[in-house]
């Protein structure tokens, strides 16, 4: 199926602004889609999106009316991530879901498409910067949790200076050391 669009939609989602239901949901119309289409189609069940973004639904017609409310809620929320991935340019509606009929997208994924999109002018915040590189910068308040001397304790609890262990021991706050075990002597019993 769609690994190749996969590895695209990673590489797109690194250029153009994403919501995490956005994303979720191209990954799975990416990795559903067929890579060797012309211009790969995604065409499944407004259940299957809605799982995509990590919402269970029940079949219509169970459940009680929470179950319902849920539904109706998850069904807004796919009907929401599409909207934005039609308007950012990352797929286009190829026909409008009807009684007994699906939705078809064609997945496009083109990152220079899609920043010339009034979408992508909304997310980025800086013209002419892309959108990840607009994040804050680290305050100037210093680190506090590293200790501020060599006898102190780490913030769990151990003491920083530790005593040398012997290689292949373990203590009580560490895994197996990483020196060279001879695994010769090692008997397979069967």
């Amino acid at each position: 199926m769609g690994v190749r669009l996969v590895k695209l939609a990673y590489l797109y989602a690194l250029d153009i602004p994403l919501k995490p239901n956005e994303f979720r949901l191209l990954g799975w119309m990416s990795m559903t889609a067929l890579d060797d289409d012309t211009t790969p189609r995604y065409f499944d069940s407004r259940e299957a999106s809605a799982l995509a973004i990590g919402r269970r639904v029940v079949d219509d017609g169970y459940g009680d009316e929470a179950d319902q409310r849920e539904r109706a809620a998850a069904f807004e929320a796919v009907r929401v991530a599409l909207a934005g991935l039609v308007a950012i340019g990352a797929v286009d509606r190829i026909s409008m879901g009807r009684n007994g009929r699906r939705s078809e997208y064609a997945i496009r994924l083109d990152a220079i498409a899609s920043r010339s999109t009034s979408e992508f002018a909304k997310r980025a915040p800086n013209p002419g910067r892309t959108w990840f590189q607009t994040q804050v910068e680290p305050g100037p308040k210093p680190r506090t949790d590293l200790a501020p001397n060599p006898d102190a304790t780490c913030p769990s609890g151990i003491p920083r200076n530790n005593e040398e262990q012997e290689p292949g021991t373990t203590s009580s706050h560490s895994a197996i050391s990483l020196a060279p075990v001879d695994n010769s002597a090692v008997e397979i019993h069967g």
